[in-house]
């Protein structure tokens, strides 16, 4: 699948088989986050991987509107470093955490074209950081749940999104 395909057809998955994400599918998943973009190369995240079932549903139950991870195997737990390493100017406009953001995305559309689904859910900050020893130098950005998804997956419609002329100009705001 190229990666228009995968823009184009990557869909929330919140319903996952009990298989396992293969070692070598989840490293290109991983690699594909390594390589996203980042100011001056900065490369500020860290990717938690958790495959432990207890651990998964404890961090998914955590979560406001998560309930559902508790099924994924696989959640990718993103943080990014706070470090003075990222020039002032990038950390006060916090492009550190865009960064980061591009990750996920990159995680999440390398993982689609490979078959396996995803969604993006945002667990508790404190009870996340202290189950897993985050340092105070990292700030949790989200997470990625991951695994084989159910059944058929609902493809998504142009009728589902606003038209490009709504949201696009050219040389000016209006």
């Amino acid at each position: 699948m190229n990666v228009l395909d995968a823009i184009n057809t990557r869909r929330s998955v919140r319903k996952w088989q009990k298989r396992a994400v293969a070692k070598t599918t989840l490293n290109k998943i991983l690699n594909a986050g390594r390589m996203a973009p980042s100011p001056l190369n900065s490369q500020p995240w860290h990717f938690s991987v958790i495959v432990d079932r207890k651990m998964i549903k404890t961090l998914a139950a955590s979560a406001q509107h998560g309930a559902f991870a508790q099924s994924a195997t696989v959640l990718i737990v993103v943080t990014i470093e706070q470090s003075a390493k990222v020039d002032t100017w990038l950390h006060e406009h916090d492009q550190h955490i865009y960064s980061g953001v591009c990750a996920i995305q990159n995680m999440w559309l390398a993982a689609w074209s490979l078959g396996i689904g995803g969604c993006w859910i945002t667990i508790d900050r404190k009870a996340t950081e202290k189950l897993l020893g985050v340092p105070r130098s990292h700030v949790l950005l989200g997470s990625l749940a991951l695994g084989h998804p159910t059944g058929k997956v609902h493809k998504h419609l142009d009728d589902d999104r606003r038209p490009l002329s709504d949201m696009v100009t050219f040389d000016s705001f209006r």
